[in-house]
């Protein structure tokens, strides 16, 4: 499978920010559902029973994901799309 290709931006405990409920319906039963890796780090996804949602928790800050998406992303993105002409 294609795709871009980029290094991966570390995400340390500063890039985390907790939530103190569901950010859809403020819920605050949700108990975990499951997890995944970014870079060696596990990442945790809470389930509302209230609404349903799964979302992160805790959650990469704005910032973060501004700078994973910076320029070096898109750049390869153009890059591997004019491949593709």
């Amino acid at each position: 499978m294609g795709g871009v290709e980029f290094h991966s931006l570390a995400l340390t405990d500063l890039d985390m920010r907790p939530h103190s409920a569901c950010p859809a319906c403020e819920g605050e039963k949700a108990r975990p559902y499951s997890r995944s890796e970014y870079d060696g780090r596990s990442l945790v996804h809470h389930l509302c029973p209230d609404c349903g949602l799964v979302y992160m928790n805790p959650y990469p800050a704005q910032d973060w994901y501004d700078r994973l998406y910076g320029g070096e992303f898109w750049e390869g993105k153009a890059r591997d799309q004019r491949r593709a002409l």
